[in-house]
């Protein structure tokens, strides 16, 4: 059952703290826990039937005292949804079993999907430059993405369990399309070579490790202030990396003194946001087959807006305090949240407080910012490019003092 609690406690922390299922996880599971991806993608699943989840319950267990809702919610996916059935037994798993009937008729009825939804039907990764090594992709199913240095692989390859002992042997990194972004952009708008460099919310390392690769001149310093997700962070940076440029530091990124980095000219800001991007419960089902444009600004978002303002809060914090450092030239801000609350909105209000900086145009393929004013920012869609909703913006100072 100790797999199953595992679950339930990331599930508990998503619906009752409303903290996103990426950072619920990464907050409470360990990259390196063998079950990782398997853990990952019963959860999405879960938020995804969570309405059928949580229909069922309401009709067959309305009269039943359930201490643990969320392990409860794990046990009945597991029973009726998975393609493996469970084989554990268990008071939860004997209220369960008594309505078998009933629920498999109700399910059926109600033509719930019970087929698992995969993020992409395609998985990226990029080679780790960051350790001597000398790889041949000479198998099959392996391409060339349109974006310099990124490949990708079918999810039902029969390959795909080459490019996992690649991972293993830390040859490569397995990294979405749309988080490779923030750090590629970053790349192809600065031509200089040495400056030091802050990746202001680190956890778990990927941009870190493109930032130190990209910039193998610079010196970066990785901040992270969360217990579990900085033991990710070194763990990943020592086991992908074999250079000293990269120095992991457990702190808030906002208590930071920007005269303790007075050469520091890039700085990456990807903080907490809400994740809609992502299949997360925090939208309605439906979103995941429209348009992010579609979305920003729309009911969906209107009904997450108090929690979306303190998030903008918290990313407008963020923001200021990177424009703030003496030296820095460039900065880019990226969320994983389809909403303008968090994307346009922040972006605006600190280019309002900061006038020194403009944004940069950016050379893609991607949508763009729904405003006059962010245009030269990038919105990814899952409907559209067929990869997590992710929004990118660099800034650009023009006038240093």
């Amino acid at each position: 059952m100790n797999f199953y609690n595992k679950i339930a406690n990331i599930l508990r922390k998503v619906e009752n703290e409303k903290i996103s299922f990426k950072n619920a996880i990464y907050n409470n599971l360990n990259e390196n826990d063998k079950n990782f991806t398997k853990i990952y993608k019963i959860i999405i699943e879960i938020l995804r039937l969570n309405k059928a989840i949580s229909n069922i319950i309401e009709t067959f267990y309305q009269d039943v005292e359930i201490k643990d809702l969320q392990l409860f919610k794990t046990l009945l996916y597991e029973y009726f949804f998975s393609e493996k059935k469970v084989k554990i037994g268990g008071k939860l798993m004997k209220v369960i079993k008594e309505k078998k009937d009933q629920i498999a008729e109700y399910i059926k009825k109600n033509n719930y999907d019970s087929k698992p939804v995969e993020i992409s039907d395609l998985m990226y990764f990029r080679e780790n430059k960051l350790i001597p090594n000398n790889i041949n992709f000479n198998f099959e199913d392996v391409h060339k993405d349109d974006i310099d240095g990124l490949y990708y692989i079918s999810k039902k390859s029969k390959n795909l369990y080459k490019v996992f002992e690649l991972r293993d042997e830390s040859s490569v990194i397995i990294q979405t399309k749309s988080s490779f972004l923030p750090a590629y952009f970053l790349k192809k708008v600065v031509k200089e070579e040495k400056f030091d460099i802050i990746d202001a919310c680190s956890a778990p390392g990927n941009k870190t490790l493109q930032l130190s690769e990209y910039f193998n001149k610079s010196k970066v310093f990785a901040f992270e202030m969360n217990d579990n997700r900085f033991e990710t962070l070194k763990n990943n940076i020592n086991r992908y990396n074999t250079t000293t440029t990269i120095t992991p530091i457990k702190m808030d990124f906002l208590k930071s003194d920007v005269n303790e980095y007075k050469n520091v000219k890039l700085i990456l800001a990807d903080p907490s946001c809400s994740g809609s991007g992502t299949l997360n419960n925090s939208l309605d089902d439906k979103s995941m087959n429209e348009c992010c444009l579609d979305i920003a600004g729309s009911e969906i978002e209107q009904n997450n807006i108090s929690r979306l303002k303190k998030l903008a809060t918290f990313q407008i914090k963020i923001l200021s305090h990177a424009m703030s450092f003496p030296s820095v030239k460039y900065i880019s801000y990226s969320t994983c949240s389809t909403y303008m609350t968090e994307n346009e909105y922040v972006v605006s209000k600190v280019l309002k407080t900061n006038p020194s900086f403009r944004l940069k145009k950016l050379e893609h393929n991607f949508h763009i910012g729904l405003t006059e004013e962010t245009k030269n920012c990038v919105r990814t869609c899952r409907k559209c490019h067929n990869i997590d909703g992710f929004f990118v913006a660099i800034f650009e100072r023009v006038n240093i003092n």
